[in-house]
């Protein structure tokens, strides 16, 4: 009914013919309840879900190519994502974090907002390094930031965990090492990217526009004091037992949350 009408009054205001099959220009109208909206060119976006209508989860950033990604990914699927980065401090300068606020603050164009934890992990390493053998400590490592994470969760009362794993691509992703890892979160573990090759993670953040940052220097936690071969097909119960000699896990988790920086990044979405 609106497109006759509104068809009649062109056809009679311009003195010219509809043509269905082949037009000079489509016209697009919208008609809600208290606006209309009238154009000529419709521009694909991102698609998905309502940021939000999926619930929140808590996307564990490395500041590498690939976690950026993950994060966009899940944003895209509804869910309103928050940033946990967690860093050695003895390796990392102040300065350096203003890599992964660059990364945050991109990614708050799509969210609108977001929220960031910078976490610093040297205590934590320090205990890893002096009781767990080499090959085993990335395992060890992010064990302990799964940990960390979770308790971030409750507080701001999350539902899963975001990671920018993929099936094969460094030594701790290996599926039998992903058991091992993912076994210390009480949540549900999101991997979107787990069967993307490089190639494709790399065009998405070149298109999302976060790669330009994530390839800056930036040292990596995960690989600090470990071996130049890490097991790749570790055993959970070997693990679980070799964490029995580190103490007082659950204050180190404490204490590495109550030194957290918390920052919030806003932004309005050029995509």
């Amino acid at each position: 009914e609106i497109n006759r009408i509104i068809g009649e009054h062109i056809v009679k205001s311009l003195d010219k013919k509809v043509l269905l099959e082949d037009p000079d220009i489509d016209l697009h109208i919208e008609i809600s309840e208290k606006e209309a909206f009238v154009g000529y060119e419709i521009f694909k976006g991102i698609g998905g879900l309502p940021v939000g209508s999926s619930g929140k989860l808590i996307c564990s950033l490395s500041g590498g190519i690939d976690s950026p990604v993950a994060g966009f990914l899940m944003m895209k699927r509804g869910c309103k994502i928050i940033f946990v980065h967690i860093y050695n401090s003895t390796q990392t300068r102040e300065a350096l974090l203003s890599k992964i606020e660059d990364i945050v603050r991109k990614l708050a164009e799509i969210q609108l907002s977001a929220k960031l934890y910078i976490i610093p992990f040297g205590n934590i390493q320090r205990q890893i390094i002096a009781k767990i053998p080499s090959k085993y400590r990335m395992i060890v490592y992010r064990r302990f930031m799964f940990r960390i994470i979770n308790e971030i969760s409750k507080k701001e009362k999350a539902r899963g965990v975001v990671t920018g794993d993929s099936i094969g691509q460094v030594a701790s992703q290996t599926i039998e090492n992903l058991s091992c890892i993912y076994d210390a979160s009480d949540l549900p573990v999101f991997s979107p990217l787990i069967g993307m090759n490089k190639d494709e993670i790399v065009n998405l953040a070149k298109w999302l526009g976060t790669y330009e940052y994530s390839i800056k220097p930036y040292p990596d936690c995960c690989s600090f004091m470990i071996a130049k071969h890490p097991k790749t097909k570790a055993n959970l119960d070997k693990i679980k037992d070799l964490e029995k000699s580190i103490e007082d896990i659950d204050k180190l988790i404490k204490d590495c949350i109550l030194r957290a920086k918390v920052r919030t990044f806003r932004g309005v979405s050029n995509l």
